[in-house]
């Protein structure tokens, strides 16, 4: 194995938020194109979360990281609840992200020789 992790639950959580954000539409007063950037918006910034979360644990332990990553994005789901409009949704909605991509950071290895 080249890799170690799963990234299956981080796939399955920002394809559920994202389904359940049609939900969020008609109380928000929200567009369909705003309901695009709350969909797509959390993918990308994983990435960013995935490279901060590298430059992290070089300073501090894998697990330290992977512990900010999960307290970060589940303080920040729990926020969406009481989000009032597009703004602080979005806004929490990318923090989450940046979260899970602390916590779906991999270890490769390098290949066997």
């Amino acid at each position: 194995m080249w890799y170690s992790g799963s990234s299956a639950l981080l796939r399955a959580t920002i394809a559920l938020s994202g389904s359940l954000l049609v939900l969020a539409k008609a109380p928000l007063h929200l567009t369909p194109d705003e309901v695009r950037w709350l969909a797509v918006g959390p993918t990308f910034v994983v990435v960013l979360g995935g490279f901060a979360a590298a430059a992290m644990s070089d300073r501090v332990s894998r697990l330290t990281v992977m512990q900010i990553g999960v307290i970060l994005s589940t303080l920040c789901t729990l926020l969406i609840l009481v989000s009032q409009n597009f703004e602080q949704l979005l806004i929490l909605r990318l923090i989450t992200g940046i979260g899970l991509g602390f916590t779906s950071r991999r270890r490769f290895r390098s290949p066997p020789s």
